[in-house]
């Protein structure tokens, strides 16, 4: 693996997140998320003071890590998942950085974590902007399974998703609204809405 950051960085097909302590790179990051990790915070805090502990935690579809890195630097043990190998090679880097921090990545698709999930392996679940690739993959049916396998297994979910009116070519594909890929879990609640860079 390429030791130097900014050549793994510059290899990314995009720099879709803010580089968790590289500030150098904000200007030219697809995402700021530094909104949606206050938000993330807040559950974060409010599901470990009840539970007493730090909490154990999954982030599918990681991309360059931002948010495991910001909740291992919480105090989580996290674990970050992505499908590109490029995205690994940069958290990996970055993990390396901060050795300090209980946060591990590996190369894998969301389903295949899914499908092997035990129950409260993990206390949350973060999976931001990525279950609508799944609906455009597998469709609606296959995807609302998975995310009630999650809700099952774990004691929280931050999902973000997307509408069907984006005018991006999975579009389609998405249900109606996004609450009927969540229609099986006991409860949910809207804590936040963002315009992404895409839509």
């Amino acid at each position: 693996m390429n030791n130097n950051l900014h050549d793994l960085i510059t290899a990314l097909p995009e720099v879709y997140q803010t580089i968790f302590g590289h500030p150098e790179w904000d200007d030219n990051v697809s995402r700021n998320c530094n909104e949606r990790l206050d938000v993330i915070y807040e559950v974060y805090t409010t599901l470990s003071n009840k539970l007493g502990r730090p909490l154990k935690v999954l982030d599918l579809g990681c991309a360059q890590g931002f948010f495991s890195l910001s909740l291992a630097n919480k105090g989580a043990t996290v674990k970050g998942i992505d499908f590109l190998d490029k995205n690994i090679d940069v958290c990996r880097k970055l993990a390396e950085e901060n050795e300090n921090l209980n946060v591990e990545f590996d190369t894998g698709r969301i389903e295949d974590v899914i499908d092997n999930i035990e129950p409260r392996n993990y206390d949350l679940v973060i999976g931001l902007s990525v279950f609508h690739h799944l609906v455009h993959e597998h469709g609606v049916e296959k995807v609302r399974n998975l995310l009630s396998k999650l809700a099952d297994s774990v004691h929280a979910l931050i999902l973000e998703l997307a509408l069907k009116e984006e005018p991006l070519y999975w579009g389609p594909s998405l249900p109606e609204q996004p609450e009927e890929l969540i229609e099986s879990c006991k409860f949910y609640r809207i804590i936040a809405e963002y315009q992404t860079h895409l839509s």
